[in-house]
């Protein structure tokens, strides 16, 4: 059987009906399942292996918005990209929505986007407009223009 992630996964058991007369071919269909149990098991922990263990080769100059948040010229861009041709209303950084803004913490979701407080929605949020308070963004962020001039 496979799983979602196109492993395999043991059987708790095997049923194997065997015509009268024939238990000799029985304990062969045995040692076989018993074999492919055994490869499967062992296909199993070289991908669990794999997957912790492989890592794709680094660039050496990644430019961070925030920390572990690489600039990216698909989901996080300076410039407008397609389809996002209007900035992130939160980070100002092309690429992304607020739905999935890499940059800020992901349990700021479903948070007031003016106090950033979780009891209420923008819309019945009782902070002046005019009083700012800073998004929860992750260690380390710069918005574009300040990572601009930290760059050059």
């Amino acid at each position: 059987m496979a799983n979602d992630n196109n492993l395999l996964i043991p059987a708790d058991y095997v049923y194997i009906f065997s015509p009268p007369g024939q238990l000799g071919q029985l304990d062969a269909i045995v040692q076989q399942a018993k074999a492919l149990q055994a490869s499967a098991e062992a296909q199993n922990k070289l991908i669990m292996t794999l997957q912790t263990q492989i890592s794709l080769p680094k660039a050496q100059n990644v430019t961070y918005t925030a920390e572990n948040v690489a600039l990216d010229k698909h989901t996080n861009w300076f410039l407008p990209t397609q389809p996002q041709q209007r900035p992130c209303f939160v980070c100002h950084y092309y690429g992304h929505r607020f739905e999935n803004c890499p940059n800020i913490h992901s349990n700021a979701y479903n948070r007031c986007i003016r106090c950033w407080k979780h009891e209420h929605t923008l819309q019945n949020c009782q902070l002046p407009k005019e009083q700012i308070v800073r998004p929860p963004f992750k260690n380390n962020f710069l918005y574009p223009n300040e990572l601009l001039n930290h760059v050059f």
